[in-house]
């Protein structure tokens, strides 16, 4: 039986906790669209998932902001089973951080 997208997320984020990583809700005010979570490993490397229930699809919005932050070299990605965020989870949990030095 499928996740309800609030008991997927819960359950991702106990995952991400249990692998290492800090994650928190984004939901900038005023602005729709962003992807519902940021995941940030132990190395700083940030990325940013939209959890969708089964069978959900994504709304153009959603689309055009997870483009927006591909276009700047952010990781972002959606997802709507837990099999699939498990394993981006796991294929970033090691990825280091760009480090950037400011002048």
């Amino acid at each position: 039986m499928p996740l309800l997208e609030s008991k997927l997320e819960k359950k991702s984020v106990k995952y991400a906790e249990d692998i290492g990583y800090l994650t928190f809700k984004v939901s900038p005010l005023g602005q729709r669209g962003w992807p519902d979570r940021v995941f940030i490993n132990m190395y700083g490397f940030h990325l940013y998932i939209e959890i969708k229930a089964s069978k959900k699809k994504l709304r153009n919005l959603q689309i055009h902001r997870i483009q927006q932050l591909r276009d700047r070299g952010v990781s972002a990605y959606w997802a709507d089973n837990f099999r699939k965020i498990k394993s981006i989870l796991d294929d970033n949990v090691d990825t280091p951080s760009v480090s950037v030095k400011s002048n």
